[in-house]
């Protein structure tokens, strides 16, 4: 029942924004219907689909991060971050730039678009030990954001004004910036190279929870609202 409401209020308020949309809008109405299905299913119905799920925060199980530090000692600095979330997932992805024109591929109506990632972080919190001479474990932190990081979306179904389905979900690109926490004493190479570590296996974890259950919820979220007219 709750699917069904959400299927028939969604899909009669995008039906009077695209009909608005065509009286107001002197441009290509094909763009811009696809950008005003993107926008309400990003802005409109995925903050609470994601928000149901679990992903706004997510967790993202323990990273460790080992850098080996050239001295006389010979020792390393070990750092395992336990308590890790990632934020933004319900309100931090958009809609990049125009949308393509809703047309018709293989008998189905197509909308296809580029989202952007640029509104997600990343906080990672842990212990470390290693980063002094005298060894001591210690509390250490480092956040990451994820700019330049985008994905192409494609939505299909036979019948305008009718929920449509997620037909293609591609992660193009990724592209963590890591921001080590003042906690953490390395030098500038190591540092560069605990960056470099931790960025390696942030950069797959993440990849992996948005091709993963964000994917997932963002199929039910285009399945809650109509597709547009060609």
């Amino acid at each position: 029942m709750h699917s069904r409401l959400l299927h028939f209020i969604g899909g009669m308020y995008i039906a009077l924004l695209w009909s608005s949309a065509a009286c107001l809008i002197s441009g290509d109405t094909r763009v811009q219907n696809s950008n005003l299905f993107m926008d309400a299913v990003l802005l409109q119905r995925m903050p609470m689909f994601v928000r149901y799920d679990g992903l706004d925060p997510a967790t993202l199980d323990a990273i460790p991060v080992v850098v080996h530090i050239k001295n006389w000692a010979g020792h390393k600095f070990k750092a395992n971050f336990t308590i890790n979330s990632v934020t933004g997932l319900s309100k931090g992805v958009h809609r990049l730039r125009d949308c393509a024109p809703v047309g018709i591929r293989s008998g189905n109506i197509t909308v296809g678009c580029n989202i952007h990632f640029d509104g997600v972080h990343i906080s990672l919190n842990g212990v470390g030990q290693g980063d002094s001479m005298f060894k001591n474990t210690h509390q250490v932190t480092a956040t990451a954001t994820l700019g330049n990081s985008f994905a192409l979306v494609e939505a299909a179904g036979r019948e305008p004004h009718k929920p449509g389905s997620l037909v293609r979900f591609s992660l193009a690109q990724m592209n963590l910036t890591v921001i080590p926490g003042n906690n953490i004493d390395l030098g500038k190479d190591r540092l560069a190279v605990f960056n470099m570590n931790l960025k390696k296996d942030l950069t797959s974890r993440v990849a992996e929870l948005i091709s993963g259950r964000y994917k997932s919820t963002l199929a039910q979220a285009i399945q809650s609202v109509y597709l547009p007219p060609v």
